[in-house]
């Protein structure tokens, strides 16, 4: 399991260092958007940024379709003197919205989200079952061996 919050850290670093450069979305002006393809796979960072600072990100990286349905893996992140301010949620759900609406354009009218939660993570688990699914599938990590909760929600 890959911890998000990383890909907060290097965002902020990548943007402090004008490596990196994120565009307005189009749906919410106020969030941001990278594509970039690591490891040959596409990914979205979705950011909400304020006086330069990252304060959260949602994270979507393109993984093996189900039933021929494109698959998106999901992740979040906030920087911890934002945390329990509802911007997680925010943030997750203008991108979803922008996600959809940009895979609308490319002619793909559904597609999946999925996101492996710690089940030690009580706040991520709380916004993954609003979001996503109330009723996760239990399993444990390949890499920690931690136990997990996987949502899924297919979105169209």
């Amino acid at each position: 399991m890959t911890d998000p919050m990383d890909a907060l850290v290097f965002l902020q670093q990548a943007l402090d260092a004008g490596t990196v450069q994120m565009r307005s979305c189009d749906i919410h002006p106020d969030l941001k958007v990278l594509l970039d393809y690591p490891l040959g796979e596409l990914r979205l960072t979705y950011a909400t940024i304020a006086g330069g600072i990252v304060q959260s990100i949602a994270l979507f990286l393109m993984v093996d379709p189900l039933a021929g349905v494109p698959c998106f893996a999901l992740g979040w992140a906030v920087i911890e003197s934002m945390r329990g301010r509802g911007v997680a949620t925010e943030t997750m759900v203008k991108a979803m919205e922008e996600l959809r609406k940009g895979l609308k354009k490319k002619g793909i009218r559904k597609f999946y989200v999925e996101a492996i939660v710690a089940t030690s993570n009580v706040a991520s688990n709380r916004l993954a079952r609003r979001l996503i699914s109330d009723c996760p599938t239990t399993g444990t990590d390949a890499i920690s061996s931690e136990p997990i909760f996987k949502y899924l929600r297919l979105l169209e």
